[in-house]
């Protein structure tokens, strides 16, 4: 017997249909009692989860494919709002978003360590794996999702965009300015691939508009505090 359930990510109303109850806890903290009809339905079946088999290299729990889908089905529908979603780390200061991507284990999570050692209390974060960005009323936002990586970093928020950062590791740390074309790259590499050809179109503009509008740059850093000094300071204007 499939659950009827009701969440609210990235400003979206969600209504999830699945033989499966898994996500009822994975996704708690983004329970809604909205009485409007839902924007998005997702639908799961025991024939989409046999389909999801698939994709992997090793066979997965049905429940584990099952959160998998509705990742993918929320993922797809945030394209069509001018969104993405993001694999990086976001965290919040004086109410704006700065995200940092790179692949796994390059050190992003130890980067965002060090901007709370060094900044406490000042900072928060948005999420430490999977943030959905959207686009509204002329602004990128970041969004917490449920989906948080091995950390379990997240919130149940939406935080305008102050900057986004693609971090290197190095033997000193120096930062500088991303150009568009770069950001784009670092995106694609660090976004969701749609299989619909229309969706992939669409995901591509909204890349276009996010390195148009919001500031981009690139780290080279250490594992040591000092290099969130580096980043906070270029990042956000601000001073330590």
């Amino acid at each position: 017997m499939s659950t009827k359930d009701r969440y609210r990510i990235a400003e979206t109303e969600i209504e999830i249909n699945s033989p499966y109850d898994t996500h009822r806890k994975f996704c708690s903290q983004y329970e809604s009692s909205s009485a409007l009809p839902p924007e998005l339905t997702i639908n799961i079946t025991e024939a989409d989860i046999q389909g999801e088999f698939e994709y992997y290299r090793e066979k997965p729990s049905a429940e584990y494919a099952s959160l998998s889908l509705i990742y993918r089905k929320l993922c797809e529908y945030i394209i069509t709002k001018g969104g993405f979603v993001l694999h990086g780390a976001v965290i919040e200061y004086k109410g704006f978003a700065y995200a940092f991507i790179a692949p796994s284990g390059t050190g992003k999570s130890t980067h965002i360590k060090n901007w709370r050692k060094l900044l406490g209390d000042r900072v928060d974060i948005v999420n430490g794996d999977k943030p959905i960005v959207f686009y509204k009323e002329g602004k990128f936002y970041a969004s917490g999702t449920p989906w948080a990586g091995k950390e379990g970093w997240q919130r149940n928020v939406c935080v305008p965009f102050g900057s986004i950062c693609r971090v290197y590791r190095g033997d000193s740390n120096r930062i500088s300015e991303a150009g568009e074309f770069e950001l784009t790259e670092m995106l694609l590499g660090a976004t969701l691939m749609p299989r619909d050809q229309d969706l992939l179109e669409k995901l591509l503009d909204n890349i276009e508009r996010f390195t148009a509008e919001v500031p981009a740059y690139k780290l080279y850093c250490t594992k040591e505090t000092e290099s969130a000094k580096v980043s906070f300071e270029k990042m956000t204007g601000d001073s330590i």
